[in-house]
């Protein structure tokens, strides 16, 4: 059963990576232009109306020729509650797949590189740059053996970024946040 689960897994990672709309000219060029720090508040959760949040996006250089994303979200809520949740990857270029990068591998407290399992739980994560967007998908099995997919798509204005961020569980969508950042300096 193991086998065929780690079989499906990648069948269903190969037919995601395959339709992400990605050029091949997507160069580190396009990628530097992300660079730098975003901060926004509020955003536009559909169906629901405004969210009361701060947003902070931070893209820096990550090694030679990959990038890093942080971004956080502090959510504002009723009774004066606040959740922070704060996200940290770093993304790697595929050999052979111009455009593409993959979150590198995580790595344990002895330092040695522990492989992301999606059928364990862990996300799949991978990006692209396609014209002025950078697209992240997260990519999760349920625990129902459906999926999950997170894709974030960021797309640069003339004083910051666009966030458009839509969950889809089982091909059905449940949630779509639009929200406005602003680059400042670093």
């Amino acid at each position: 059963m193991y086998k065929i689960s780690n079989w499906i897994v990648s069948v269903l990672a190969v037919f995601f990576i395959a339709n992400t709309v990605l050029p091949a000219n997507a160069d580190q060029k396009n990628l530097q232009d992300f660079f730098g720090n975003y901060v926004g508040r509020n955003a536009q959760i559909v169906g629901e109306g405004i969210s009361d949040r701060d947003l902070n996006l931070v893209v820096r250089r990550y090694k030679n020729d990959g990038f890093t994303l942080i971004w956080t979200s502090v959510l504002h809520k009723k009774g004066g509650k606040v959740k922070r949740i704060r996200h940290l990857v770093n993304f790697q270029p595929v050999r052979d797949r111009p455009g593409i990068f993959l979150a590198e591998l995580s790595k344990s407290r002895s330092g040695d590189r522990l492989s992301l399992d999606p059928i364990t739980g862990d996300p799949y994560i991978w990006a692209g740059v396609q014209d002025k967007t950078l697209i992240v998908h997260t990519f999760y099995i349920t625990d129902q053996a459906g999926y999950e997919i997170h894709v974030y798509k960021r797309t640069l204005t003339k004083d910051g970024m666009n966030l458009r961020w839509e969950r889809t569980r089982d091909s059905e969508n449940l949630k779509l946040i639009t929200a406005k950042l602003k680059k400042v300096p670093n």
